[in-house]
Order: structure tokens, then C-alpha cells, then sequence
């Protein structure tokens, strides 16, 4: 999903999937040019062996300033507990279309960014607190630490929320039936299911190319 919000001509995307037993031996010496570490149904309280490789390429990444990383979800809490911050359960699950609001300071780090996208959040876990160092770039109702940029170059950017999902996937295909009896009551349902009937991925279309853009940067 990511790949395709994310590529441009000319690209060459490498899968690694370490949960699958796939090695992150030589993840730093390929030379990428960027990191994503997606979404996933685990949680940084499960302590996984893949864990630890993974958390010592993210404290790399962010020591040595280079390459570019982005964190979403899974990835926005592991990156978040690798540097030193809280990632736990959040208050309440949360699945619906929700405003990310960005700080008017968060364009000196990204560049030009909107006031505000609606943006698709599914989660239980959240970033409570965020690493010694990082900069806080985004907020929203239902995650006080929506995003964050961190590293010695400022070349990581993590966000909560989903920019690759659709309301298809969400909503009428997968994840719905699975999560919506996580939402408490009726009323949490309806309401839910309210702001995934309004949702529109003209946003995630414009985070995603943020996002790329964020990735490509050259920093160092």
C-alpha cells in the first residue's frame, strides 16, 4: 500500500518483512535512500526477537542523521520507544477519519504544510510520550502525539495515522468487521461509521506526497 502512494518513476522499492523471518542484516549497508516502517497488528509490548534489530537500525538512522525514515503507526510507536519515548495502550481504540491539525512550526521541518488533513486512524496503542529531542509537528482529538520529527538531521517523521489505507479496506472490506466491536458503544460505532462515509483520500493523497518528498530530501 505504501509503495504505491509513495513511488516515483524511476524507483526501486525493496520489501523486507522481518515478522516472516526476512534478515535486516544489511539493511544499512544497501544504501537506501529512505525507510519506511509500516503498520502492523503487533505492538511494541510484545517485545519480539525482530524488535531488537529493528530498533538498533532506527537508533542508526537517528545518531547518524542519515538515510530517511518514516514511521506510520506500528512504526510511528517502535520508533518513538527505540529513542527513548512511551508508546502504550491508548485511551480507547480508535477507528474513524479523524483531523490531524500540524503545529506552524512544523514547516520549518517538513516545508509547506496544510493547517489540517483528514486522515484515517486505526489503532489501540498510541505515543504518550514522545522522545528525549523530538519535535512535535502534529496533534489530532484522538492522539495528543499524532506526529513527530526526531534524529540528529531531523530525518525521521513519524505519524499515527494511515495515509495508504482507503475506506474500502477499512470499511467494506477488512478491517471493519474485524475492529468495529472495539469501539464501544453504539454510538461510538455510528459515529465511526459516520466519518468513514465523509471520508475522501484527496489528503492522504497530499501526506503521501509528503511524505515522499520527506524521504527523498537530502540532508546530509
Amino acid at each position: 500500500m505504501f509503495i504505491d502512494g509513495l513511488a516515483r518513476e524511476g524507483d526501486s522499492w525493496t520489501v523486507v518483512n522481518p515478522a516472516t523471518g526476512d534478515s535486516l542484516a544489511t539493511v544499512l549497508q544497501d544504501n537506501y535512500d529512505g525507510i519506511v516502517i509500516t503498520g502492523s497488528h503487533y505492538n511494541v509490548r510484545d517485545e519480539l526477537p525482530w524488535y531488537k534489530p529493528l530498533i538498533e537500525i532506527i537508533q542508526h538512522v537517528a545518531s547518524t542523521g542519515t538515510p530517511n525514515l518514516y514511521g506510520g503507526c506500528f512504526g510511528h510507536q517502535l520508533v518513538a520507544h527505540a529513542l527513548g519515548g512511551v508508546a502504550g495502550p491508548s485511551e480507547k481504540f480508535v477507528m474513524k477519519a479523524e483531523t490531524v491539525h500540524f503545529l506552524p512550526s512544523s514547516g520549518n521541518l517538513l516545508g509547506p504544510v496544510p493547517a489540517s488533513l483528514s486522515l484515517l486512524e486505526v489503532h489501540g496503542d498510541w505515543v504518550s510520550v514522545l522522545p528525549p529531542g523530538a519535535d512535535l509537528v502534529a496533534h489530532s482529538d484522538s492522539c495528543a502525539n499524532e506526529a513527530f520529527v526526531a534524529g540528529a538531521a531531523r530525518n525521521i517523521l513519524c505519524a499515527q495515522g494511515h495515509p495508504e489505507f482507503d475506506v474500502q479496506y477499512c470499511f467494506t472490506e477488512t478491517l471493519w468487521d474485524l475492529c468495529k466491536s472495539r469501539l464501544g458503544s453504539a454510538d461510538d460505532i455510528a459515529r465511526a461509521k459516520a466519518s468513514l462515509d465523509a471520508y475522501t483520500d484527496v489528503d492522504a493523497k497530499r501526506f503521501l506526497a509528503l511524505i515522499s518528498n520527506f524521504l527523498r530530501h537530502k540532508r546530509n
